[in-house]
């Protein structure tokens, strides 16, 4: 009986640990943050639009954001490089895994994990 007692309360926890998180902050997502690996600026702005793009400025990705729980999505609209500008409708759905201050780690679903840091707060 105290096995299972234990064994109970072991898997409330656990449940807990993950079905009880934090949840997320739109405001704490707002600024300018950079790849760490890619060498790309995404930013995110109040107005529920971003751009995301190299930092030698060659190209630029634009559109709109909205935060589904966990879930970063995002939606391209413009790409330019250039004076080329093309339409483009490209979504995103990444899973935010980790959210401090100054640290975001994105999981696109099937692809690879990206880390990135603030480098410009909101204002």
């Amino acid at each position: 009986m105290k096995h299972k007692i234990a064994v109970i309360s072991i898997s409330g926890l656990l449940l807990c640990l993950v079905g009880c998180s934090k949840p997320i902050e739109e405001s704490s997502l707002i600024g300018t943050w950079q790849f760490d690996t890619e060498h790309s600026i995404m930013s995110l702005a109040t107005n529920h639009t971003f751009t995301l793009k190299p930092e030698d400025g060659s190209s630029t990705l634009g559109g709109d954001w909205r935060l589904d729980g966990s879930r970063l999505i995002t939606t391209g609209q413009v790409y330019t490089n250039g004076s080329m500008v093309i339409r483009a409708a490209k979504n995103n759905d990444t899973k935010i895994t980790e959210l401090t201050e100054s640290r975001m780690v994105l999981q696109n679903w099937g692809g690879p994990v990206a880390s990135l840091t603030k480098v410009v707060p909101s204002h």
